[in-house]
């Protein structure tokens, strides 16, 4: 019975996507790791193996090829952790917010017009001791803090809700 070659799996073809010195670099290990379990890549494995990695990425791939040897699986499988360990290395300016439904806003935005109501009463009967209205230079010290306290909380709600309606 003839002998048959071996392939070197890490001189394959590589996609153009995953042409990078990571992945030529993971590609070589993961070759290198099936040899050495006495599982070596054939031709057909390695094409079929590169063109899963292909729609991943090279990063993903590379942390599926990592994943893959380190649970000592025989075929590439993605890494389950990779997404979110992606998270925690990007930027904040990278990371694109979610979106929130919109019964959440509008409950935000009802909130805060009912604090609005509250603040504006209560500055009301601030001003107008029973009933009648007073100069804010009658009012005492503390009255006339807590006036221009309300007052600094009312224009910052006031801002808060414009935004909100944008």
């Amino acid at each position: 019975m003839p002998r048959r070659t071996t392939y070197n799996a890490s001189t394959a073809p590589l996609p153009l996507l995953l042409n990078t010195p990571e992945f030529r670099a993971a590609w070589a290990d993961w070759c290198a790791d099936r040899a050495d379990r006495g599982h070596p890549l054939t031709a057909r494995a390695a094409t079929i193996s590169l063109n899963r990695c292909e729609p991943l990425g090279p990063a993903a791939a590379v942390a599926a090829i990592e994943h893959s040897i380190a649970a000592g699986y025989q075929g590439i499988y993605e890494d389950p952790t990779f997404s979110k360990r992606l998270k925690t290395t990007l930027s904040p300016a990278q990371i694109q917010p979610r979106q929130e439904p919109d019964w959440v806003a509008e409950r935000r935005q009802r909130e805060a017009e009912a604090e609005l109501r509250a603040l504006r009463k209560e500055l009301y009967d601030l001003i107008r001791p029973g009933g009648f209205e007073c100069p804010l230079s009658d009012l005492g010290s503390s009255r006339q803090a807590r006036y221009h306290a309300l007052r600094k909380q009312i224009a910052a709600l006031k801002k808060q809700l414009c935004k909100e309606t944008e």
